[in-house]
């Protein structure tokens, strides 16, 4: 069983956590993304964002960066420490990025849209396991409505609200908007996307092993 654990609890130098690195990449026979790390470690890659600032800033420290990733724009590598870092008390916000993030991916994506995928999200474990206590006592019997107030009162008004996320979205007549060049950048460059993807895949592997 492996141990997530928490900053605080934290004994471990910038060298044990680079020994443990080596290790875990050495095993697979290949630079691990973030997910496969924390698959695969004892150590919870949230203590190595903590100590290096990013995953990113920690692969520049190794000198396992790609030649692409070395040449990232500051908007990505800015858009990917945010998704490592993001506070979540619930899992909505990786929902809303898993409805958005797919491979149809635009730059304006509906609330219709967004509603019926999160929908699906969050109709099959371990999505489902979020939606507990009283007020989700009837959430077979949902509709569109209740999903909608959901997302506008947490995700969407969390991620629209304030300048660290507005650089990065905007929610305008019922559309939840990319940046022009963050949505340019992802959308027409893979690598990209799934770094994107693997950093949502992370933290939602992450919040339900906690």
């Amino acid at each position: 069983m492996k141990i997530y654990l928490n900053k605080k609890f934290n004994k471990f130098s910038k060298n044990d956590l680079i020994d443990n690195y080596l290790s875990i990449k050495l095993s697979l026979g290949h630079i691990p993304s973030i997910t496969e790390f924390q698959l695969n470690s004892n150590i919870s890659a949230n203590l190595y964002i903590n100590s290096f600032g990013s995953w990113y800033d920690f692969l520049d420290v190794m000198n396992d960066l790609t030649s692409q990733q070395k040449n990232y724009p500051t908007i990505v590598t800015s858009f990917l420490e945010f998704l490592e870092k993001t506070k979540m008390t619930k899992s909505y916000k990786m929902g809303l990025f898993l409805s958005v993030f797919d491979e149809d991916l635009k730059k304006e994506t509906s609330l219709v849209k967004i509603i019926n995928n999160f929908k699906n999200i969050y109709k099959e474990l371990p999505f489902k396991s979020d939606f507990i206590g009283k007020k989700f006592k009837d959430l077979e019997e949902w509709k569109n409505h209740e999903y909608e107030i959901l997302l506008l009162s947490f995700p969407i008004k969390y991620l629209t609200a304030n300048k660290e996320t507005k650089k990065f979205f905007q929610f305008i007549n019922n559309n939840f908007i990319l940046d022009e060049n963050l949505y340019f950048y992802i959308k027409y460059n893979n690598t990209i996307l799934e770094e994107v993807m693997d950093r949502i895949n992370f933290r939602i592997l992450y919040y339900f092993k906690n």
